[in-house]
Protein backbone atom coordinates (compact mmCIF):
# COMPACT_ATOMS: atom_id res chain seq x y z
CA UNK A 1 0.00 0.00 0.00
CA UNK A 2 2.80 2.40 0.93
CA UNK A 3 4.64 1.59 -2.32
CA UNK A 4 1.52 2.30 -4.37
CA UNK A 5 0.96 5.58 -2.55
CA UNK A 6 4.56 6.61 -3.22
CA UNK A 7 4.09 5.88 -6.92
CA UNK A 8 1.01 8.11 -6.99
CA UNK A 9 2.94 10.97 -5.37
CA UNK A 10 5.74 10.62 -7.95
CA UNK A 11 3.26 10.53 -10.84
CA UNK A 12 1.54 13.67 -9.58
CA UNK A 13 4.85 15.50 -9.30
CA UNK A 14 5.84 14.51 -12.85
CA UNK A 15 2.55 15.81 -14.18
CA UNK A 16 3.21 19.14 -12.48
CA UNK A 17 6.59 19.42 -14.19
CA UNK A 18 5.16 18.64 -17.62
CA UNK A 19 2.08 20.85 -17.78
CA UNK A 20 0.39 24.10 -16.79
CA UNK A 21 -2.56 25.24 -14.75
CA UNK A 22 -4.68 22.23 -15.68
CA UNK A 23 -2.00 19.88 -14.35
CA UNK A 24 -1.73 21.76 -11.07
CA UNK A 25 -5.48 21.40 -10.62
CA UNK A 26 -5.13 17.67 -11.29
CA UNK A 27 -2.31 17.48 -8.76
CA UNK A 28 -4.44 19.17 -6.10
CA UNK A 29 -7.26 16.68 -6.73
CA UNK A 30 -4.79 13.78 -6.58
CA UNK A 31 -3.42 14.94 -3.24
CA UNK A 32 -6.97 15.33 -1.96
CA UNK A 33 -7.75 11.71 -2.85
CA UNK A 34 -4.51 10.43 -1.35
CA UNK A 35 -5.20 12.14 1.95
CA UNK A 36 -8.84 11.15 1.96
CA UNK A 37 -10.02 14.73 2.38
CA UNK A 38 -9.38 18.32 1.38
CA UNK A 39 -5.91 19.18 0.11
CA UNK A 40 -4.11 21.72 2.27
CA UNK A 41 -3.32 25.20 0.97
CA UNK A 42 -0.44 24.82 -1.46
CA UNK A 43 2.79 26.59 -0.63
CA UNK A 44 3.78 26.48 -4.30
CA UNK A 45 6.54 24.47 -5.94
CA UNK A 46 9.58 25.52 -7.92
CA UNK A 47 8.89 25.08 -11.58
CA UNK A 48 10.65 25.84 -14.84
CA UNK A 49 8.88 23.61 -17.35
CA UNK A 50 9.42 22.39 -20.90
CA UNK A 51 9.22 24.44 -24.11
CA UNK A 52 5.62 25.02 -25.20
CA UNK A 53 3.76 26.59 -28.09
CA UNK A 54 0.95 29.15 -28.15
CA UNK A 55 -0.40 29.76 -31.64
CA UNK A 56 2.63 30.03 -33.94
CA UNK A 57 5.09 31.00 -31.22
CA UNK A 58 7.32 28.69 -29.17
CA UNK A 59 8.40 29.74 -25.68
CA UNK A 60 11.44 28.34 -23.87
CA UNK A 61 11.39 28.66 -20.05
CA UNK A 62 14.87 29.30 -18.68
CA UNK A 63 16.81 30.84 -15.83
CA UNK A 64 17.76 34.39 -16.82
CA UNK A 65 19.04 36.42 -13.88
CA UNK A 66 19.80 39.37 -16.18
CA UNK A 67 16.24 39.59 -17.49
CA UNK A 68 15.29 43.21 -18.18
CA UNK A 69 12.68 43.91 -20.84
CA UNK A 70 10.27 46.59 -21.95
CA UNK A 71 6.93 45.89 -23.55
CA UNK A 72 3.20 45.89 -22.92
CA UNK A 73 1.57 44.42 -19.82
CA UNK A 74 -1.87 42.84 -19.72
CA UNK A 75 -4.02 42.24 -16.68
CA UNK A 76 -5.78 39.08 -15.55
CA UNK A 77 -9.38 38.75 -16.60
CA UNK A 78 -11.87 38.88 -13.73
CA UNK A 79 -12.72 35.55 -12.16
CA UNK A 80 -9.26 34.05 -11.67
CA UNK A 81 -9.13 34.88 -7.95
CA UNK A 82 -8.79 31.70 -5.86
CA UNK A 83 -7.64 29.48 -8.72
CA UNK A 84 -4.33 27.66 -8.84
CA UNK A 85 -1.35 29.19 -10.58
CA UNK A 86 1.09 27.19 -12.74
CA UNK A 87 3.32 26.37 -9.75
CA UNK A 88 0.45 25.40 -7.45
CA UNK A 89 0.00 28.60 -5.46
CA UNK A 90 -3.41 30.19 -4.99
CA UNK A 91 -3.95 33.31 -7.05
CA UNK A 92 -4.97 36.25 -4.86
CA UNK A 93 -6.09 39.12 -7.04
CA UNK A 94 -5.78 41.61 -4.19
CA UNK A 95 -1.98 41.36 -3.96
CA UNK A 96 0.88 41.91 -6.40
CA UNK A 97 1.16 38.72 -8.46
CA UNK A 98 1.99 38.24 -12.13
CA UNK A 99 2.36 35.70 -14.92
CA UNK A 100 5.35 35.40 -17.26
CA UNK A 101 5.98 32.99 -20.11
CA UNK A 102 9.59 31.96 -19.48
CA UNK A 103 10.96 33.04 -16.08
CA UNK A 104 11.27 30.39 -13.34
CA UNK A 105 8.34 30.05 -10.97
CA UNK A 106 8.44 31.65 -8.50
CA UNK A 107 10.46 34.72 -9.45
CA UNK A 108 10.41 38.26 -8.13
CA UNK A 109 10.49 41.27 -10.44
CA UNK A 110 10.24 45.02 -10.30
CA UNK A 111 7.65 46.30 -12.77
CA UNK A 112 7.60 49.98 -13.69
CA UNK A 113 4.65 51.58 -15.44
CA UNK A 114 6.47 53.71 -17.99
CA UNK A 115 3.38 55.86 -18.52
CA UNK A 116 3.16 57.28 -14.99
CA UNK A 117 6.32 56.36 -13.07
CA UNK A 118 4.71 53.98 -10.58
CA UNK A 119 6.57 50.81 -9.65
CA UNK A 120 5.90 47.67 -7.64
CA UNK A 121 7.68 44.47 -6.78
CA UNK A 122 5.57 41.46 -7.75
CA UNK A 123 5.74 37.71 -7.29
CA UNK A 124 5.69 35.85 -10.60
CA UNK A 125 4.00 32.50 -10.01
CA UNK A 126 2.04 31.73 -13.18
CA UNK A 127 2.45 31.24 -16.92
CA UNK A 128 1.08 33.79 -19.39
CA UNK A 129 0.02 35.97 -21.08
CA UNK A 130 -1.29 34.11 -24.12
CA UNK A 131 -1.20 37.14 -26.45
CA UNK A 132 2.23 37.46 -28.11
CA UNK A 133 2.08 41.26 -27.82
CA UNK A 134 2.22 41.18 -24.01
CA UNK A 135 5.24 40.39 -21.85
CA UNK A 136 3.59 40.06 -18.43
CA UNK A 137 0.11 39.58 -16.99
CA UNK A 138 -0.76 41.51 -13.82
CA UNK A 139 -3.08 40.59 -10.98
CA UNK A 140 -5.74 43.14 -10.14
CA UNK A 141 -3.68 44.17 -7.11
CA UNK A 142 -0.54 44.70 -9.19
CA UNK A 143 -2.50 46.64 -11.79
CA UNK A 144 -3.89 48.90 -9.07
CA UNK A 145 -0.44 49.54 -7.62
CA UNK A 146 0.84 50.47 -11.05
CA UNK A 147 -2.05 52.85 -11.66
CA UNK A 148 -3.73 51.13 -14.60
CA UNK A 149 -7.21 52.14 -13.47
CA UNK A 150 -9.73 50.46 -15.74
CA UNK A 151 -7.27 49.97 -18.60
CA UNK A 152 -6.39 46.52 -19.89
CA UNK A 153 -2.82 47.31 -20.97
CA UNK A 154 0.14 49.54 -20.13
CA UNK A 155 3.71 50.13 -21.33
CA UNK A 156 6.06 48.66 -18.75
CA UNK A 157 9.59 47.68 -17.88
CA UNK A 158 10.04 44.29 -16.17
CA UNK A 159 13.34 43.60 -14.40
CA UNK A 160 14.13 40.43 -12.48
CA UNK A 161 15.36 40.95 -8.91
CA UNK A 162 18.15 38.42 -8.63
CA UNK A 163 18.63 37.93 -4.88
CA UNK A 164 14.91 38.11 -4.10
CA UNK A 165 14.21 35.55 -6.82
CA UNK A 166 16.87 33.21 -5.47
CA UNK A 167 15.30 33.47 -2.01
CA UNK A 168 11.83 32.76 -3.43
CA UNK A 169 13.11 29.70 -5.31
CA UNK A 170 14.88 28.38 -2.20
CA UNK A 171 11.72 28.79 -0.15
CA UNK A 172 9.62 27.00 -2.78
CA UNK A 173 12.07 24.12 -3.01
CA UNK A 174 11.97 23.82 0.79
CA UNK A 175 8.17 23.81 0.79
CA UNK A 176 7.83 27.10 2.67
CA UNK A 177 4.85 29.34 2.03
CA UNK A 178 5.17 32.61 0.09
CA UNK A 179 6.28 35.45 2.33
CA UNK A 180 8.64 33.30 4.42
CA UNK A 181 11.70 33.79 2.23
CA UNK A 182 14.97 34.72 3.86
CA UNK A 183 15.62 37.84 1.81
CA UNK A 184 19.12 39.35 1.84
CA UNK A 185 19.87 42.18 4.22
CA UNK A 186 18.51 45.46 2.96
CA UNK A 187 16.32 43.85 0.31
CA UNK A 188 12.57 43.91 0.14
CA UNK A 189 10.94 40.60 1.22
CA UNK A 190 10.21 38.47 -1.81
CA UNK A 191 6.75 37.22 -0.89
CA UNK A 192 3.45 38.36 -2.27
CA UNK A 193 3.14 41.97 -1.19
CA UNK A 194 0.19 43.50 0.63
CA UNK A 195 -1.17 46.43 -1.31
CA UNK A 196 0.23 49.75 -0.14
CA UNK A 197 -1.46 53.03 -1.05
CA UNK A 198 -1.41 53.32 -4.82
CA UNK A 199 -0.92 57.09 -4.98
CA UNK A 200 2.71 58.21 -4.90
CA UNK A 201 3.39 61.08 -2.54
CA UNK A 202 6.29 62.72 -4.37
CA UNK A 203 6.87 64.10 -7.83
CA UNK A 204 9.95 64.18 -10.02
CA UNK A 205 10.85 66.30 -13.01
CA UNK A 206 11.28 64.34 -16.22
CA UNK A 207 14.12 65.81 -18.23
CA UNK A 208 13.60 66.10 -21.97
CA UNK A 209 16.21 63.92 -23.71
CA UNK A 210 16.90 66.71 -26.20
CA UNK A 211 20.02 68.65 -25.05
CA UNK A 212 19.23 72.10 -23.72
CA UNK A 213 15.48 71.55 -23.75
CA UNK A 214 15.26 71.79 -19.96
CA UNK A 215 12.54 70.24 -17.76
CA UNK A 216 9.73 68.72 -19.77
CA UNK A 217 6.98 68.01 -17.26
CA UNK A 218 6.26 66.84 -13.74
CA UNK A 219 5.62 63.08 -13.58
CA UNK A 220 4.30 61.02 -10.67
CA UNK A 221 6.85 58.99 -8.75
CA UNK A 222 6.69 55.80 -6.71
CA UNK A 223 9.06 57.02 -4.02
CA UNK A 224 6.70 56.20 -1.15
CA UNK A 225 6.05 52.59 -2.16
CA UNK A 226 9.19 51.20 -0.49
CA UNK A 227 8.07 52.47 2.89
CA UNK A 228 4.34 52.06 2.45
CA UNK A 229 4.17 48.29 2.15
CA UNK A 230 6.29 45.17 2.48
CA UNK A 231 7.66 43.96 -0.82
CA UNK A 232 7.28 47.22 -2.73
CA UNK A 233 10.09 49.56 -3.67
CA UNK A 234 10.54 52.94 -5.27
CA UNK A 235 11.45 53.61 -8.85
CA UNK A 236 13.63 56.69 -8.60
CA UNK A 237 14.18 57.58 -12.26
CA UNK A 238 12.01 60.04 -14.19
CA UNK A 239 9.76 58.67 -16.90
CA UNK A 240 10.00 60.51 -20.19
CA UNK A 241 8.17 60.03 -23.49
CA UNK A 242 7.63 56.47 -24.69
CA UNK A 243 7.55 55.03 -28.21
CA UNK A 244 6.31 51.67 -29.45
CA UNK A 245 8.21 49.54 -31.95
CA UNK A 246 7.99 45.97 -33.17
CA UNK A 247 11.41 44.33 -33.03
CA UNK A 248 11.23 41.74 -35.81
CA UNK A 249 14.69 40.16 -35.82
CA UNK A 250 18.37 40.82 -35.08
CA UNK A 251 21.50 40.02 -37.11
CA UNK A 252 25.23 40.04 -36.58
CA UNK A 253 25.67 41.68 -39.99
CA UNK A 254 24.19 44.96 -41.19
CA UNK A 255 23.58 43.77 -44.76
CA UNK A 256 21.11 41.06 -43.71
CA UNK A 257 19.32 43.54 -41.48
CA UNK A 258 19.00 46.06 -44.31
CA UNK A 259 17.60 43.42 -46.67
CA UNK A 260 14.94 42.42 -44.16
CA UNK A 261 14.03 46.04 -43.46
CA UNK A 262 13.42 46.52 -47.19
CA UNK A 263 11.22 43.40 -47.31
CA UNK A 264 9.10 44.64 -44.41
CA UNK A 265 8.55 48.17 -45.70
CA UNK A 266 4.90 47.40 -46.44
CA UNK A 267 4.26 46.91 -42.71
CA UNK A 268 5.48 50.37 -41.74
CA UNK A 269 8.66 52.34 -41.28
CA UNK A 270 11.21 49.51 -41.00
CA UNK A 271 14.64 50.63 -39.83
CA UNK A 272 17.91 49.06 -38.72
CA UNK A 273 18.82 49.82 -35.12
CA UNK A 274 22.43 49.17 -34.11
CA UNK A 275 23.10 47.95 -30.59
CA UNK A 276 25.57 45.63 -28.84
CA UNK A 277 25.34 42.21 -27.24
CA UNK A 278 28.25 40.67 -25.39
CA UNK A 279 30.48 43.46 -26.66
CA UNK A 280 29.67 42.71 -30.30
CA UNK A 281 27.51 44.75 -32.70
CA UNK A 282 23.96 43.61 -33.23
CA UNK A 283 21.65 45.00 -35.90
CA UNK A 284 17.96 44.94 -35.03
CA UNK A 285 15.19 45.38 -37.57
CA UNK A 286 12.41 47.47 -36.04
CA UNK A 287 9.12 48.79 -37.33
CA UNK A 288 7.92 52.04 -35.83
CA UNK A 289 7.37 54.21 -34.00
CA UNK A 290 3.76 53.05 -33.90
CA UNK A 291 0.83 55.20 -32.87
CA UNK A 292 -0.64 53.00 -30.16
CA UNK A 293 -0.83 49.48 -28.75
CA UNK A 294 -3.55 48.42 -31.18
CA UNK A 295 -1.35 49.36 -34.15
CA UNK A 296 1.63 47.58 -32.58
CA UNK A 297 -0.47 44.44 -32.09
CA UNK A 298 -1.49 44.53 -35.76
CA UNK A 299 2.09 44.90 -37.00
CA UNK A 300 3.30 42.16 -34.64
CA UNK A 301 0.64 39.76 -35.90
CA UNK A 302 1.68 40.38 -39.51
CA UNK A 303 5.38 39.94 -38.71
CA UNK A 304 4.71 36.59 -37.04
CA UNK A 305 2.57 35.50 -40.00
CA UNK A 306 5.49 36.29 -42.33
CA UNK A 307 7.66 33.79 -40.51
CA UNK A 308 9.20 35.78 -37.65
CA UNK A 309 7.74 34.19 -34.48
CA UNK A 310 10.41 35.85 -32.34
CA UNK A 311 9.08 39.33 -33.13
CA UNK A 312 7.92 41.34 -30.12
CA UNK A 313 6.76 44.76 -29.05
CA UNK A 314 9.33 46.94 -27.29
CA UNK A 315 9.01 50.31 -25.61
CA UNK A 316 11.62 53.02 -25.90
CA UNK A 317 11.20 55.31 -22.93
CA UNK A 318 14.09 57.74 -22.85
CA UNK A 319 14.56 58.67 -26.49
CA UNK A 320 17.75 56.63 -26.85
CA UNK A 321 16.37 53.32 -28.13
CA UNK A 322 16.81 51.66 -24.75
CA UNK A 323 13.84 49.34 -25.27
CA UNK A 324 15.60 46.11 -26.20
Amino acid sequence: MEAARSRLWIAAALLLLAGGCAETTFLAETLKRLRGGEAPEAAGLYRLGLPYKIGQVWYYPRVDEDYDETGVAARYAPGFHGKKTANGETHDGSVAMAAHRTLPLPSVARIVNLENGRAAVVRINDRGPRAPGRIVELSQGAARLLGLGGRRAARVRVRLLREESRAAVAAAKAGRAPGTEDAPAGAAPAGAAPAPPAVPVAAVVAEDPAPGAGPRRAAPSAVALARAGRGNVAEDRPVGPTALHVRVAAFAGADNARRLAAELASLGAARVHRTTAGGRPLFQVRIGPLADVARADSVLEKAIARGYPGARIVVDYDGSGKGR
